[in-house]
């Protein structure tokens, strides 16, 4: 996604960044359970539904972004975030450079 954000749209914080995680009212167990995208109007994101946000916000993903947010394709993307963020490690291993997934060792629901 980092990538895809030509214009700096999105800022990427880390969940073992408490103060950054502070500023955007997100707890560090919230953060290490799923990706959240909060609006400057505080609104929250969560999962599967904050990376349909992303993709809509991303040049030219405003039609998968909002289809991705119909009820059954919103449930078929909650089930596959899930099943990736539950295997984040593996993910990211197969993934290769570029993926910025934090060391098993660094998530408390890990430990």
């Amino acid at each position: 996604m980092r990538r895809r954000d030509d214009a700096g749209r999105f800022r990427f914080v880390p969940f073992q960044d408490d103060e950054a995680l502070r500023a955007t009212g997100v707890t560090r167990e919230e953060a290490a359970d799923a990706m959240y995208l909060v609006t400057d109007e505080g609104v929250r994101w969560s999962g599967g539904l904050a990376v349909a946000r992303v993709i809509e916000d991303l040049p030219h993903g405003r039609f998968l972004g909002r289809l991705l947010r119909l009820p059954v394709l919103r449930q078929l993307l909650g089930f596959g975030y899930r099943l990736v963020a539950d295997h984040r490690h593996a993910v990211s291993r197969l993934a290769g450079p570029g993926c910025d997934v934090p060391a098993a060792a660094d998530s408390p629901r890990d430990t």
